[in-house]
């Protein structure tokens, strides 16, 4: 199971990014594509990403990473997969997806939202 989140421009204004249909117990794979606004895809290969989600208290619970629920699995697409500890308990989350650009060191948030997780 899969979801396709907008694109993602170069602006670095925030997308808001709200997963609210998640279930305990269950994993969830998302993909995000980074695009120009001319919607060429933007080489995201050699970048970094990382995903902090935190609770309803805004206590840390679970950083993504690469190779840790994050994955880049195309030139501008990164793969986001979400299971356990963040679908071990019903609750409300939120979220930062943070980009570090290899080639100007340049980190930004790219997206933030809730993650909503069901009984």
């Amino acid at each position: 199971m899969s979801a396709t989140c907008e694109q993602i421009t170069t602006d670095y204004c925030p997308a808001v990014w709200n997963l609210t249909c998640l279930y305990v117990g269950f994993s969830y794979t998302n993909t995000i594509d980074f695009v120009k606004e001319d919607g060429v895809a933007i080489n995201i290969s050699a970048d970094t990403f990382s995903m902090p989600i935190t609770n309803s208290l805004g206590v840390l619970v679970e950083t993504l990473t690469l190779g840790s629920g994050l994955a880049i699995i195309g030139t501008g697409t990164l793969q986001i997969t979400l299971g356990m500890p963040i679908t071990t308990n019903a609750g409300t989350y939120t979220h930062r997806i943070i980009w570090e650009e290899a080639a100007t060191g340049a980190t930004a948030p790219v997206a933030i939202g809730k993650i909503i997780v069901k009984p």
